[in-house]
């Protein structure tokens, strides 16, 4: 009921602005419910394949190779190709239009493999494969540069390891090994740091500069764009301003506020808003219940899933995860996979089923 009633706020959202809107706003504001049409469909997909299949462990481990690929791909063309677009000057890389897209993924990526390396598994060829997969998919995202990408890898890691180490899944020699090889990437990727945004120089140059920068500056100017936002947020404060409100109200050109919760505020409004946060709030709970009891035979998949979720949701309070269209379909996968092994008792496959190599 509370996910009916968050697509209705939309929907009457949508229906009230629509008529006050100029041709090029109204064009904005359709797509942006075609968009959402589209991925309300894909959402249905995922909740009948996940009650089918179980947990998408396979899904995570395809994306990790994918990742693998694109990292020594842009080692390739940075280095090789003439007309490459990998430079200081602006945000596009091979394959996306903004290298954050690509690092919400490898920071999922990243979470999986993390919590492979962290499951007490003897099996060496898994290991082997695991920590290599985990060395190229760590070295891409520090190269990246995103720092919410790095908050949410370490306190997705923390949370893991807590409950997997309680529950007796994993032991400390592990994250001593996943700490050690993390170690290793970074020494790795230090050459290939070449870029004023690229991993460590972002870090060092924040910290060497932190007496001449303000607060603003060090968080890429979020503070404006939430300033803004809330200002957009306060000319339809009940209802919203429409789908994507944003992108055509706001006055620093941005198409969304880097934050999800105002992006909800702006577009449907309070009540839009707290519906969605109830829904978050309510599954996440009902998942760490079920994560109280150690013999749960989902427990390990639940703390998987909860990972991947809380990982999207930091990176959702400081960037756009719940706004892009690649992004928003692995919160909805996170989504319906962990509401199918926290609520569906029905659900016909086994976790492990789906397990890579196995």
């Amino acid at each position: 009921m509370l996910f009916i009633g968050f697509i209705t706020t939309y929907i009457i959202s949508y229906m009230v602005v629509a008529p006050e809107l100029d041709n090029l706003s109204l064009y904005i504001s359709s797509m942006r419910m075609l968009f959402l049409c589209i991925h309300l469909l894909f959402f249905i997909s995922c909740i009948e394949h996940f009650k089918r299949w179980g947990s998408p462990e396979l899904i995570y481990f395809y994306i990790s190779i994918a990742v693998s690929v694109c990292a020594f791909y842009y080692i390739y063309d940075y280095n090789f190709n003439i007309a490459s677009v990998i430079n200081n000057e602006n945000s596009q890389l091979p394959f996306v239009f903004n290298r954050r897209i690509i690092g919400f993924v490898c920071c999922t990526s990243c979470v999986y493999l993390s919590y492979r390396l962290l499951i007490d598994n003897e099996n060496k060829f898994k290991w082997v494969a695991y920590s290599l997969l985990y060395i190229s998919n760590l070295g891409l995202l520090l190269w990246l540069g995103g720092r919410g990408s790095f908050l949410a890898l370490f306190a997705s890691i923390i949370f893991m390891f807590g409950y997997l180490q309680y529950s007796q899944y994993s032991k400390l020699k592990r994250l001593y090994y996943l700490i050690f090889i993390s170690m290793v990437t970074i020494v790795i990727s230090l050459p290939l740091n070449v870029l004023e945004w690229n991993g460590l120089n972002r870090l060092l140059s924040d910290f060497t500069n932190a007496d001449s920068v303000t607060l603003n500056q060090f968080s890429s100017n979020r503070l404006v764009l939430w300033s803004d936002a809330l200002s957009v947020f306060r000319e339809s404060i009940w209802l919203g301003s429409g789908p994507d409100a944003y992108r055509f109200m706001g006055s620093l050109g941005f198409f969304q506020p880097h934050n999800f919760i105002l992006q909800l505020l702006v577009e449907v409004g309070i009540f839009g808003a707290a519906i969605a946060l109830l829904l978050i709030c309510k599954l996440s709970i009902s998942a760490l219940i079920r994560l109280c009891n150690k013999n749960e035979n989902r427990f390990k998949v639940l703390v998987l899933n909860l990972a991947l979720f809380g990982a999207l949701v930091i990176q959702g309070l400081l960037d756009g995860a719940f706004y892009w269209s690649v992004t928003v379909m692995q919160v909805l996968a996170c989504i319906t996979a962990l509401y199918i092994n926290t609520y569906d008792s029905q659900t016909t496959g086994v976790s492990g089923q789906l397990s890579p190599m196995s």
